[in-house]
């Protein structure tokens, strides 16, 4: 729990903030936890409580099939499930530990799919950064005044499987007033290169079939025409620096027809996004 209060992103509900003050009062009686500790996750998570609103009730019966309290108080199942039914459906970081859960929500239960929880994995857990991450782009989703500012701001935390050329966001400027072109459907492509782009360049082969796949997650995409890559002026302007090396980004996400780039490459398991603007030269 200490290391949990260090992250800003998880978030505590009443019943779970009243728990801990309860431990606060009574003493830990969780080994190599100290009670000075309790004092101090309490402080933090004081500032992150989630102010309950109307929503859908959180699913008792599935969700008391699969939590088990395998850490804490046995009654922690039923704080969990007062927050859950408190907080309601929405974008929103309740803290639970993967160890506790015996399987997963049911997908077919819209009560399930709504409750606004989280499983904790660890720091460096694939897992654990995209759950943040598709947390925080449905915050920007509900903004009404994105920019590509705050896209860019954050993209660490929202494209975790993406790393970004030095220079990938200098031309965003370029790209037209379109909304097939504006911060949204760039914040919406980008997530799909992040979550799914890795999988589909791993488990298929031929160009065919990974533009079918993008297309199904309404990404239209392809690599550069023979002519551009005839074209040795031109094909070098895909050349983009990352970190110490140099990698050719050919496949691009077209946001328009003609116009509004996404230049990509899947490189040891990583999306490299070397640019986004209006158009290449050819």
């Amino acid at each position: 729990m200490l290391d949990w209060s260090e992250r800003t992103d998880l978030k505590v509900g009443h019943e779970g903030l009243r728990a801990i003050s309860l431990l606060c009062a009574s003493g830990p009686e969780v080994p190599g936890l100290g009670y000075p500790d309790v004092w101090t996750i309490l402080g933090k998570f004081m500032s992150r409580v989630v102010e309950p609103r109307a929503g859908a009730k959180a699913c008792e019966g599935h969700l008391m099939e699969i939590y088990q309290p395998t850490l804490g108080h046995d009654d922690n199942p039923k704080i969990l499930l007062a927050d859950l039914s408190a907080v309601g459906p929405g974008p929103t970081l309740l803290a639970t530990d993967e160890r506790c859960w015996t399987g997963e929500v049911d997908a077919d239960c819209q009560s399930c799919v709504d409750m606004g929880l989280h499983k904790v994995f660890s720091s460096d857990s694939k897992e654990y950064a995209l759950g943040v991450a598709k947390i925080k782009r449905s915050e920007l989703e509900l903004l009404k005044s994105l920019t590509f500012a705050d896209i860019e701001t954050g993209q660490r935390d929202l494209f975790p499987n993406i790393k970004f050329a030095k220079d990938a966001w200098n031309r965003i400027a370029s790209l037209g007033s379109s909304p097939d072109s504006s911060p949204q459907a760039v914040l919406q492509r980008l997530s799909a290169l992040n979550d799914s782009a890795v999988q589909i360049w791993s488990t298929l082969s031929t160009n065919i079939a990974r533009q079918r796949a993008l297309a199904s997650l309404g990404v239209a995409a392809s690599p550069e025409s023979p002519n551009t890559r005839r074209n040795k002026k031109a094909i070098t302007k895909r050349d983009f620096k990352f970190d110490s090396e140099t990698i050719r980004c050919e496949w691009h996400v077209k946001l328009e027809p003609t116009t509004g780039r996404i230049h990509f490459e899947i490189v040891d398991g990583i999306v490299h996004v070397g640019t986004i603007c209006d158009h290449l030269p050819v």
